[in-house]
């Protein structure tokens, strides 16, 4: 017997709330009806929301009212995922690198601490300089760190990393998102020091790019708040609506399971 043939869809998505994404997703390869179920955007808006609170760079997207989120069924879906996808990339781009809040420590000089211990006064006097100044990646390849140095370095993309002058490469990494206290912030780390965000622009950018193709989609001009938070100033074109994605806000769930479940979406759209 399918209940949602027999309950109002509105008593049917209450009790939907009760579940995961990852169940939700599973539910969703039921049947047509099912899936129009379980896009509603009031419940992925909630689970969502959830999930985002505390992390980083979600401040002001928790905050917004994200009206154009609402027109379409399963679009606070697909902001789901595209989020999801975005708190996994490692692979930086020069707005990462300019537009983040970061803070430096110098791993080297931490262990120099804790193995001199006949010099431990005189280390303990000092500790602040592992952790002082201001670091910035500026856009015209040039690395100022105030409070740390008055000259200004090279820095370069290589590859997937990122170089600093003569100094080893700098490996990008984030968090592990299933953890529940990860804070989806940025690393960049070598043998001797570990670089930290304390913010920055990855969703908004993601998000805001999003919202244009939407507004195109349905001939509708911005929203103000979608206009505000509009911090895209990169050339990126790239598609990455097809990206892998992994954890879901309250379970893991894989990788193929959601790319599974959104070429159900296009075989029963």
């Amino acid at each position: 017997m399918d209940i949602t043939q027999i309950l109002p869809s509105e008593v049917t998505i209450g009790l939907f709330k009760n579940l995961d994404a990852k169940n939700l997703c599973n539910l969703s390869l039921v049947s047509r009806n099912w899936n129009i179920l379980v896009s509603d955007n009031h419940l992925w808006a909630e689970i969502a929301l959830n999930r985002w609170e505390n992390k980083q760079g979600m401040k002001e997207i928790c905050t917004n009212a994200h009206s154009l989120w609402y027109l379409k069924p399963g679009t606070w879906k697909k902001v789901y995922i595209l989020v999801e996808k975005e708190a996994r990339r490692t692979k930086l781009e020069m707005e990462d690198l300019c537009e983040t809040t970061w803070t430096f420590k110098d791993d080297a000089f931490e262990n120099s601490f804790l193995i001199l211990k006949d010099d431990e006064f005189e280390l303990f006097n000092n500790a602040l300089s592992a952790h002082a100044g201001s670091p910035k990646f500026l856009r015209n390849g040039r690395y100022v760190h105030e409070g740390m140095m008055d000259s200004t370095l090279p820095w370069k993309f290589t590859n997937r990393y990122v170089r600093v002058s003569q100094f080893p490469h700098l490996k990008p990494s984030r968090p592990d998102p299933t953890d529940p206290e990860s804070d989806w912030g940025l690393k960049l780390k070598n043998v001797y020091v570990t670089f930290s965000s304390v913010d920055h622009t990855g969703f908004q950018r993601r998000l805001s790019k999003f919202n244009r193709e939407l507004a195109l989609e349905f001939g509708v001009d911005l929203p103000m708040e979608a206009v505000n938070n509009n911090s895209d100033n990169s050339d990126d074109n790239t598609d990455r609506s097809n990206d892998i994605v992994g954890p879901s806000s309250l379970a893991t769930i894989s990788p193929a399971e959601l790319i599974q479940q959104q070429d159900s979406d296009d075989s029963l759209g």
